[in-house]
């Protein structure tokens, strides 16, 4: 039982800084993504006011 609880552990410990990796990669993803979405909106509009 103990033996279980401390392999758990160690696997647990073993994953973190590989989540963290991948919690750190999809936030620049979405930074960047929403940047993307912010650049677009602001030249769509900017190509509105232009129309009108």
């Amino acid at each position: 039982m103990l033996h279980r609880l401390s392999e758990g552990i160690a696997t647990r410990s073993r994953w973190a800084p590989m989540k963290e990796r991948i919690e750190v990669q999809t936030k620049k993803l979405l930074s960047r993504t929403n940047l993307r979405i912010e650049a677009s909106v602001i030249s769509r509009m900017k190509m509105m006011s232009q129309a009108e």
